[in-house]
């Protein structure tokens, strides 16, 4: 954790704010080529998040998404996965794309 700021409070008790770091934890842990091509996704959405009513994705939703990666049946391979991150990135809306391919709605 990082701190950000130290002070005291309206009692006159030291206070210390922490945040966590979600995505720099994240890439100290990268290890593999699939880790950073799921990265590349987590940074392509929350781009697309900025200024709107979605937050940025946590660390639950991090590995929900690379779960759902991992699952669908076209993107085992590294290079299948990086195929699909270049089809998402070009559509209109990538994390329309990107979940809609994902999770598509049975009739």
């Amino acid at each position: 954790m990082q701190v950000i700021k130290r002070g005291r409070d309206n009692l006159g008790a030291e206070q210390t704010l922490f945040t966590e770091p979600i995505l720099e934890d994240i890439k100290s842990k990268i290890t593999n080529k699939r880790q950073s091509i799921i990265k590349m996704f987590v940074d392509e959405i929350n781009k697309g998040r900025r200024g709107t009513q979605w937050k940025p994705l946590t660390k639950i939703g991090i590995r929900k998404l690379a779960i759902l990666l991992g699952r669908h049946p076209m993107l085992k391979t590294d290079d299948q996965l990086y195929e699909f991150y270049s089809l998402c990135k070009q559509s209109k809306s990538f994390s329309g794309k990107c979940y809609g391919t994902l999770n598509p709605k049975e009739k």
